[in-house]
């Protein structure tokens, strides 16, 4: 700011002070407003533009001391200093304690006049240059996407900025003077345990570490954290500030990286497999069925032939499973009902386990639950999901459907409309770590299964843009979820 952009307002009802203030104080290169009395001192609307007001606290229609409560309320950025004669000393103290700033005496000295409105105008230089870098400094925060907290020593929370609020859906007020441990972490992490921030707040913190955040909803981000201290004139650490980056995605793609790499290790080794396994598998079924028509009178022979039919059958499927595995998925999507195409899945395999107890439990009215889908695919992705049931329940299974009607945005996308299925059995469940790697490639609890099941029907869902969970909260059995988009745009 420049002394051209300060301006002061002189009132006083004596002529020649007035000029000669005003001609002291323009040299200087100050704007100055003047008033001869208390009505044309408030008659005007323009308070904001004065740094100083210099005020006689006699005036021709009373005195300033009432007015001085008002006055500092119409102009609270601006010093106001009283003029008065050395005789009226007792009363210019007063009126400091009403409001006024500071006094000078009658006849106003101009050297000292200069130097007091001098140090108000650096002043207010100061305070204007400390606003703008408070602004500045807000909006750094404010845009930056990178997570800002502050903590005191006792790993209260102190601040948070706008990126912090909208990753984790905390305000700031909801977190003020919360304990950071309690407030934000997972239980089982102890990134900002009480040792750790003791530890911190002596000096000693890492730098990068990564270490998970728990938001209002209760999902999980990893958030890689950078830590710095603030410290007094004696180098005590008052605070630290730690800024953070979300990692999540990075470990989501580098997730992805690694199984892309496994897929294409599983592809190259099957495109030297698959010609001659597809060969000697139809070989092998061929002499299969000739040694059928042969031994049809040999019972004892054709229980031996059905053993290896049935070890033939395991090799092809898990034939079928691999390739499946190994080759991308693409999708012919076209407008279906989807419990149609979950009935008709629930038909195939109900139909293998036809000596079994089953049954399936839908809502009684299914209307408009029409999605995009390849109907095909999806069949494939229910049956998975059935057999594990099957496997899983002892007799009679209940299979539980329900079917929810949600907003896109949910699971990550841009508000569209979409459907989500919940398939809950009737068996003991899953253990919480089997829950976790059940959609992990080759992970299987069964004594000849691949493991590649559920992680090809996730493939398959996603590949509709949609999602495939489990309920770790489940009280009862096990249930999975389904998410699917009603259009594939």
């Amino acid at each position: 700011m420049t002394s051209q952009e300060f301006a002061v307002l002189l009132v006083d009802d004596q002529p020649d002070l007035v000029s000669g203030v005003r001609r002291i104080l323009r040299l200087d290169g100050y704007r100055v407003d003047t008033a001869a009395s208390i009505a044309e001192l408030l008659d005007r609307s323009n308070w904001s533009d004065y740094f100083a007001i210099l005020l006689d606290r006699r005036l021709p229609d009373g005195m300033i001391d009432k007015v001085l409560p008002k006055l500092a309320t119409l102009a609270p950025d601006a010093s106001i200093i009283v003029t008065t004669a050395y005789v009226d000393l007792d009363g210019a103290l007063a009126a400091i304690h009403s409001g006024a700033e500071d006094f000078l005496l009658k006849p106003v000295d101009p050297i000292h006049l200069r130097a007091r409105i001098k140090r108000l105008a650096d002043q207010r230089r100061t305070q204007a240059d400390l606003v703008r870098e408070r602004a500045f400094a807000q909006l750094i925060l404010d845009t930056t996407r990178a997570l800002i907290l502050v903590l005191n020593p006792n790993g209260q929370i102190l601040r948070i900025n706008r990126y912090f609020e909208e990753l984790c859906g905390y305000r700031q007020e909801e977190l003020d003077g919360q304990s950071v441990i309690e407030a934000l972490l997972p239980i089982q992490s102890i990134a900002f345990s009480e040792h750790d921030l003791a530890r911190a707040f002596d000096g000693h913190y890492q730098q990068g570490s990564v270490h998970p955040v728990r938001t209002k909803a209760g999902t999980i981000c990893e958030i890689a954290w950078w830590g710095a201290p603030l410290k007094d004139d004696n180098g005590k650490i008052l605070q630290l500030v730690y800024t953070g980056r979300d990692m999540t995605e990075y470990h989501r793609m580098q997730s992805q990286l690694v199984q892309s790499e496994r897929l294409s290790a599983i592809g190259e080794a099957m495109t030297g497999l698959a010609h001659e396994s597809r060969n000697a598998l139809q070989r092998s079924q061929a002499c299969l069925d000739l040694l059928s028509d042969q031994l049809h009178n040999n019972p004892d022979s054709l229980e031996l032939l059905d053993s290896i039919q049935r070890s033939q059958n395991d090799l092809h499927r898990l034939y079928e499973e691999v390739r499946a595995f190994a080759a991308p998925i693409r999708i012919r999507a076209e407008v279906c009902d989807l419990p149609k195409v979950l009935r008709k899945a629930w038909a195939d395999v109900a139909t293998i386990q036809n000596h079994r107890d089953l049954c399936l439990h839908e809502p009684a009215v299914c209307e408009n639950l029409l999605c995009e889908l390849d109907a095909f695919a999806m069949g494939q992705v229910f049956r998975n999901i059935f057999e594990n049931a099957l496997q899983a329940c002892d007799d009679p299974v209940h299979v539980d459907i329900k079917y929810t009607e949600i907003n896109y945005t949910e699971i990550g996308s841009q508000g569209s409309p979409a459907i989500a299925v919940t398939i809950r059995d009737n068996g003991p469940g899953l253990l919480p770590e089997h829950a976790q790697q059940v959609f992990r490639s080759f992970f299987t609890t069964k004594q000849n299964g691949t493991g590649l099941g559920m992680a090809i029907a996730q493939r398959i869902v996603q590949a509709h843009g949609g999602s495939l969970t489990v309920n770790t909260d489940c009280d009862r059995g096990a249930e999975f979820v389904v998410t699917l988009p009603r259009s594939q745009e």
